[in-house]
């Protein structure tokens, strides 16, 4: 893949499509980076567009093609609904653009590993967001987990009783759709499996149910689904937009010879032996996403940009590939499944 030098250009450019929440939090953290900067916007809403232009004095793009053909942008980063990130993507990297894809990569195992394919073929970088894995405490619960330190791991579960009000279904005609939205394991649970599914390992689905209970939108809005790790661990996945007020994200480890417990990105139980965390540090990112999406830390997201400009400037692997975000999608895609198999079965 071309590598594009921060000795030949002070920073990247990075031009936005979609001017959402996502973006929102987005702009936020690319403010911080310092090798990087946004430099324009495109979204299908004009009015949107130009607001959100000007609140951070970007160039308006009114097209697509006007943005993704600018010579001088350098990244896309896609934040529009989850149904359009594939095509997004593919337009984007077959332009020659490097890319950047709020979650999900895609709506299927089958699109993700289409990206993957046109990635290889194009030579362009393909990044995902998932900002949880860039806590530097997840980090290290992460490589506690993998020396050995909660000895043999066997429950391992992320409950997430998440609440979205009405208005937040009907605010935008794509949330709640199966095309476009994805439902609350693809939209709001993803990055905490996401993150389940990095502190314990890959999974396989031994049961699952989602159900539509709360909103009258055509998508589950509560799921759950019961899981066997390879190491032989079992665990639970939790996730809806459905539990008033809205709970914060909870991962459960348990070991032999250690356990912990994080509540959004605070460590509130920490029995591991040798394992020095400060459980005050952990609080750094408290986040009121369980409730409302826009409130959301940008910490995380920060420090992702960091490493997506340092794989682009210096060469160094993405920490998240785009193949841990594909794993991720097919986990919750088997998830669905399992819940649509059931209810034939009734």
């Amino acid at each position: 893949m071309e590598q594009i030098y921060a000795s030949a250009r002070k920073k990247l450019n990075i031009g936005l499509v979609g001017c959402g929440i996502a973006a929102e939090l987005h702009a936020k953290a690319l403010a911080g980076v310092t090798d990087a900067k946004l430099a324009g916007a495109f979204a299908a809403d004009r009015p949107q567009c130009e607001e959100f232009c000007k609140k951070y004095g970007l160039k308006s793009y009114k097209t697509l093609e006007n943005l993704i053909d600018d010579e001088s942008i350098d990244i896309i980063d896609i934040c529009t609904p989850s149904g359009t990130h594939r095509s997004l993507a593919e337009q984007a990297m077959r332009a020659g653009k490097h890319v950047i894809v709020e979650k999900p990569l895609a709506m299927t195992e089958e699109e993700c590993h289409q990206l993957l394919r046109i990635r290889d073929d194009t030579g362009r970088m393909l990044a995902p967001i998932s900002q949880l894995r860039f806590s530097p405490d997840i980090r290290a619960v992460h490589d506690a987990v993998q020396s050995g330190k909660l000895g043999r791991l066997t429950l391992c579960s992320v409950y997430m009783k998440y609440y979205r009000k009405p208005e937040y279904y009907t605010a935008s005609v794509w949330r709640g759709s199966r095309s476009m939205d994805g439902g609350a394991l693809m939209n709001q649970g993803i990055h905490g499996i996401d993150l389940l599914r990095f502190l314990a390992g890959n999974a396989r689905v031994l049961a699952g149910c989602t159900r539509t209970l709360g909103h009258p939108i055509e998508s589950e809005d509560t799921s759950a689904a019961l899981l066997e790790f390879e190491s032989g661990a079992i665990g639970v996945i939790e996730s809806c937009t459905t539990a008033s007020p809205g709970y914060p994200r909870r991962i459960e480890l348990c070991g032999m010879e250690g356990s912990l417990l994080f509540e959004e990105d605070s460590l509130k139980v920490c029995d591991v032996p040798g394992l020095n965390l400060c459980r005050e540090t952990c609080t750094e990112e408290k986040s009121a996403g369980h409730r409302d999406p826009a409130a959301a830390s940008t910490e995380g997201h920060r420090r992702q940009f960091e490493d997506i400009v340092r794989h682009l400037t210096e060469g160094t692997p993405l920490f998240y590939p785009a193949e841990e975000a594909a794993k991720t999608v097919e986990l919750i895609c088997a998830i669905q499944r399992a819940g649509q198999e059931k209810d034939h079965d009734l």
